[in-house]
């Protein structure tokens, strides 16, 4: 799989985080891997508050309107660390029940916050989505997303 960093799908995630529009960088070189016959692109999703965290439905969209190529998105929220002023750390900071909050807002539903579950990997805490195949809420395409060697 090819690991890619992904902020969102407008140009000002880029412009903010970056200090350049990448967008169209980043559909070119999913293209590209498309031709070239990859079908394993994993969208790397780093959440920051009040940066990107607007765009979780229409990344994950994106992703179900790439399903040949865009495997799963990998929604990390942004890990702050250093020092840095109280007042913009907690602007910045997004937690995984954000994000579950926010994807089902942001999705009208159709991923819910009951649709998570915690991975249990010794390392670390992280989510990952659980959408059962049998869901009626799930198109085939959306399953795809989620469950891209199965059907």
């Amino acid at each position: 799989a090819v690991y890619l960093q992904f902020d969102g799908v407008t140009p000002e995630p880029y412009i903010a985080a970056r200090g350049i529009d990448l967008f169209d960088v980043k559909v070119r070189a999913i293209d590209n891997l498309r031709k070239a016959g990859f079908k394993s692109v994993v969208l790397v999703v780093t959440l920051v508050g009040g940066l990107n965290d607007s765009q979780i439905g229409d990344i994950i969209r994106f992703a179900v309107e790439n399903r040949d190529i865009v495997r799963c998105v990998n929604f990390q929220p942004v890990s702050i660390t250093g020092r840095i002023d109280y007042s913009k750390r907690m602007e910045m900071r997004i937690t995984i029940p954000d994000l579950m909050r926010l994807c089902e807002e942001q999705t009208e539903g159709a991923v819910r916050e009951d649709d998570w579950y915690p991975d249990e990997h010794e390392s670390c805490e992280s989510v990952s989505p659980s959408l059962p195949s049998h869901c009626p809420r799930f198109t085939e395409a959306e399953l795809k997303i989620f469950y891209p060697n199965q059907r």
